[in-house]
């Protein structure tokens, strides 16, 4: 039984990567951190996405709060 598909382990490899990136830029305090994400908000994924976009915002505004 296969537990993880190979898309899973890629994506799992590649989150250390991503801190890695993310703690070592050299930003000034002033400077906000951009993170981009990719969401389908148009066509057959435009149920989901829509929805994860508005999570993501709400986010950002409790933390920017």
């Amino acid at each position: 039984m296969r537990l993880l598909s190979k898309r899973a382990i890629v994506s799992i490899g590649l989150l250390p990567i991503l801190a890695l990136a993310v703690l070592s830029c050299d930003r000034g305090e002033d400077e906000p951190l951009r993170i981009g994400v990719m969401e389908s908000v148009t066509g057959p994924g435009e149920t989901y996405g829509t929805v994860a976009v508005q999570a993501k915002q709400m986010a950002v505004e409790e933390i920017n709060a």
